[in-house]
């Protein structure tokens, strides 16, 4: 038999995320008695899934190329491949120890870490990259990454995904042209929404969002 056991907070705070964390340590300062709920890990989407995670996978790209382009600087490497087993393994031995210390320990672990650990095609459906950005600045980014192997293609529509042994078939239109792909993996980037449902907050709740 489950007992209900109350308790009176200042504030409540929904969701260990980046801001959930922050109000709550905010609150917490000003002596006030703060409630913090989570459903899942903490950390929320920024620590388990998303910033730390890509961070991290920067840092180990960033080396992975310094070791193939190391003849500039003097240096011979034979050859600089990667196992990605080991490398999401380490991604994950990042999050964890990130996930279980203090925010002091958090700053010094992502200050130590770090998109391309492979060959990459990105698909934009807009009619350009980064559409939201000065355009002078993200038509020099895309410059850049054109320029590292990636390949941009903008106004872009995916028509079809289907496997093909290991990898997956592509057919995507891009204007009037349409060509097929090959790809190990593929990421779907479609961005993100709040989930109030379960809550059961009614339209005349009271809440506050940060």
């Amino acid at each position: 038999m489950s007992k209900t056991v109350k308790h009176d907070y200042d504030l409540l705070v929904i969701g260990a995320g980046a801001a959930g964390s922050s109000a709550a340590t905010t609150v917490d300062k000003e002596g006030k008695r703060v409630g913090l709920v989570e459903c899942s890990m903490l950390g929320g989407t920024c620590l388990n899934y998303g910033c730390d995670p890509t961070k991290t996978l920067l840092h180990i790209a960033n080396l992975l190329y310094q070791a193939r382009h190391a003849k500039r600087f003097g240096l011979r490497i034979p050859e600089a491949t990667f196992e990605w087993a080991d490398v999401l393994a380490w991604v994950q031995q990042v999050v964890t120890r990130l996930r279980d210390g203090t925010p002091e320990e958090a700053r010094a672990g992502l200050a130590r870490q770090g998109i391309e650990l492979a060959d990459v095609t990105v698909l934009e459906r807009s009619p350009t990259m980064l559409d939201k950005e000065d355009r002078e600045l993200a038509d020099r980014l895309c410059t850049l990454l054109t320029r590292e192997g990636m390949h941009l293609e903008a106004n872009a529509e995916l028509k079809r995904a289907q496997r093909e042994g290991k990898g997956k078939r592509l057919a995507i239109r891009c204007g009037e042209r349409e060509e097929e792909l090959i790809v190990d993996e593929i990421l779907m980037a479609v961005g993100r929404r709040a989930s109030f449902e379960a809550l059961h907050l009614g339209p005349g709740g009271k809440h506050h969002t940060f």
